[in-house]
């Protein structure tokens, strides 16, 4: 058996040309800095970025193979790379709620997706990220997808939120009148008889008097369009979403004008990117150097991300802004063509051995809930730094509120850590340079794939000793029955959900769970012996134990799944599928 060191080994994949271009990141644990926690009257800006249905392996800066982010590239350039970040669920809804209360769903309550009728969403008892730092005198914005309830109090300008403007669920939770690419393809919305000219199909797209259209299970099932808000208010429905990324830039910028510079602001993005049906302005077509819809669309949403940048350069205020890039959970490889890339992190046991079906978004294989993740803040996080420490999006409520000085509540538990001193290199050896050269004495190398090759660290890191991933799609909603505990991932549940030709494996729970090191072996390919790994399997247990006792007796929310359809978004009932414009 291998000895267990903590911490742990974690897989970094890097090209090779990239050993001269990240630079030495000094160890300033020692000198007592602490470069992450400025005075009170100097606290950051904050901006988090949220990409929809995104994978490890959708930016270059992590996978070479993607040749399309040139903007996310070098915001990587100008910070830290997270490569053993992880989305706290694999699915929309439930990985939101953990970000914005630093809290598993089996505390916060929310454990799958709310639908455009339900009548609830993030339980009221929950504090969220922008109500603590409201209180604490940040101006709060958001703009992008809530999911997280619009029926009266759940609307996220009553969740600690100053401006919203954005879509309150899933794009694909409603047709749309240019609907762009989905699988199966869907028709637009039907139009009045007044409009009975026909609103002229993006090119590419399917008539819906295509023979090859398929059945519209799943495209309309909510017989209702997908509405855009201002605030409170329905702007337009159907949403145009080939415009929709130009208006989150202009919100952005607007947002950032209209603030008072005497007060700090926290903005969350959660972008509609690259979640389907994907839909791109008639500018972006074969703007991609890969010319396909996915490679468009995610030009696209580069250029978005360099264009909220933008805004914050030309405000002044990028020097004291902290920008925090991730996903909410892996692609959807029940896509196919329009999904994207988890890296090497491809679950291959359950392709093969498994059975076959889905092993990225809504399952706890790798692909689902590892994300590409970027942190930047000028002066305090180094520039072309990485770090292999084990985080979560968990970590980002906690760590930012130390960043700022805001107090988290103490009447309950919180799953995420701080992580401050480690994104400020603070933390000895939880940052890897590879500028310094790879010795074998410090780092192994490990033979893998085509012109890539891995590292892995055995130094000290600062994350998470383990971490849960709660079933966001297989097995009971939110159960946690995988585990990772350092190199080690243990899953006691299989099975699957569709994948793209249409397999799937039943579920099974597991006594004896499949074992992976994911130190070796990343894409999940052959699971070890349990019985050479017993010390570790009883670890792994006997932490499960504990949380879930301490879950027991915490302060713990109910999130409301009833449904209404008086509670679905409607700027109009005398219209079919709600329509109204500005």
């Amino acid at each position: 058996m291998r000895p267990l060191s903590l911490p742990w080994s974690a897989m970094l994949v890097v090209t090779m040309c990239a050993v001269s271009s990240w630079t030495v990141v000094s160890d300033t644990s020692a000198s007592g800095s602490n470069t992450c926690h400025p005075e009170a009257a100097s606290r950051p800006n904050i901006v988090m970025i949220l990409a929809d249905d995104f994978g490890w392996g959708d930016v270059g800066a992590f996978w070479p193979e993607t040749i399309d982010t040139p903007n996310l590239d070098r915001l990587a350039q100008r910070g830290m790379r997270m490569l053993d970040f992880h989305a706290a669920a694999s699915v929309c809804a439930p990985s939101r709620a953990s970000l914005l209360t630093g809290r598993l769903g089996l505390r916060n309550g929310v454990v799958r997706n709310f639908e455009p009728e339900s009548v609830g969403g993030l339980p009221l008892t929950e504090i969220t990220l922008a109500e603590l730092f409201k209180e604490a005198g940040y101006r709060t914005g958001m703009i992008g997808k809530w999911h997280l309830g619009t029926d009266g109090p759940y609307h996220p300008r009553n969740r600690g939120f100053d401006f919203y403007y954005g879509l309150p669920y899933s794009n694909d939770m409603g047709c749309t009148d240019h609907p762009g690419y989905n699988r199966p393809m869907c028709e637009p919305c039907p139009l009045p008889t007044s409009m009975a000219t026909a609103i002229p199909l993006h090119k590419g797209q399917l008539s819906k008097h295509d023979s090859t259209v398929s059945p519209r299970t799943n495209c309309d099932k909510w017989n209702l369009a997908v509405p855009l808000y201002s605030d409170y208010h329905i702007i337009e429905q159907p949403v145009d979403l080939r415009s929709l990324a130009k208006r989150y830039a202009e919100r952005t910028e607007a947002f950032l004008e209209g603030r008072n510079r005497s007060e700090p602001f926290l903005l969350y993005v959660a972008l509609a990117h690259m979640h389907v049906p994907q839909q791109h302005s008639d500018s972006y077509t074969n703007s991609s150097r890969k010319g396909t819809v996915f490679a468009d669309t995610l030009r696209e949403m580069d250029d978005l991300v360099g264009s909220i940048l933008s805004s914050l350069s030309a405000d002044g205020a990028d020097s004291d802004t902290l920008v925090w890039f991730t996903g909410d959970n892996g692609p959807w490889d029940r896509k196919c063509d329009l999904t994207g890339s988890p890296g090497p992190f491809v679950g291959e046991w359950q392709r093969t051995a498994g059975g076959g079906g889905a092993c990225m978004k809504q399952t706890t294989w790798e692909g689902g809930h590892r994300e590409a993740t970027i942190v930047v803040w000028p002066g305090h996080v180094p520039p072309s730094s990485m770090s292999n420490a084990l985080t979560s999006t968990l970590d980002i409520l906690p760590t930012l509120a130390s960043i700022a000085n805001v107090h988290l509540p103490t009447d309950r538990e919180y799953d995420g850590i701080d992580i401050s001193d480690l994104i400020c290199a603070n933390a000895s050896q939880s940052v890897l340079s590879t500028s310094i050269g790879l010795t074998r004495e410090k780092f192994q190398v490990v033979e893998g794939w085509p012109g890539h090759y891995s590292v892995v660290n055995n130094g000290n890191g600062s994350g998470h000793e383990f971490l849960f991933h709660p079933n966001s799609g297989v097995g009971e909603h939110g159960a946690l029955q995988t585990v990772r505990y350092g190199q080690y991932k243990a899953r006691f549940i299989q099975g699957s959900t569709v994948d793209c030709a249409g397999r799937q494996s039943d579920i099974l729970n597991r006594t004896v769970p499949l074992l992976f090191d994911l130190a070796v072996d990343p894409g999940e390919t052959t699971p070890l012996n349990v019985s050479h790994y017993t010390p570790v399997v009883d670890r792994m247990q006997y932490l499960l134990h504990a949380l879930l006792q301490n879950i027991s007796t915490d302060l713990t929310s109910v999130a409301v799944y009833g449904r209404n359809p008086a509670a679905q978004p409607c700027c109009n009932d005398d219209v079919s599928v709600c329509r109204c414009s500005p």
